[in-house]
């Protein structure tokens, strides 16, 4: 079965990585291959709404680390 996960990610890199998802195909298929990440946890900054927003239509949850 697949387990929750979470990934940590630095905040200037979240760009980066979601358009490497872009490349899976439509955002049904994204989301389908993306449900095993529950959270991903941000350092270093806070995250543009529309990164934010970005990250949720894909079903992944955006927190803050260490949470303030």
């Amino acid at each position: 079965w697949p387990r929750p996960t979470d990934v940590c990610l630095p905040v200037e890199q979240l760009t980066a990585v979601r358009e490497l998802f872009d490349t899976l195909g439509t955002p049904r298929i994204q989301r389908s291959r993306l449900k095993r990440i529950r959270r991903l946890l941000v350092y270093g900054g806070q995250p543009t709404r529309e990164e934010a927003l970005a990250w949720q239509s894909l079903g992944v949850t955006l927190a803050l680390w260490p949470s303030v």
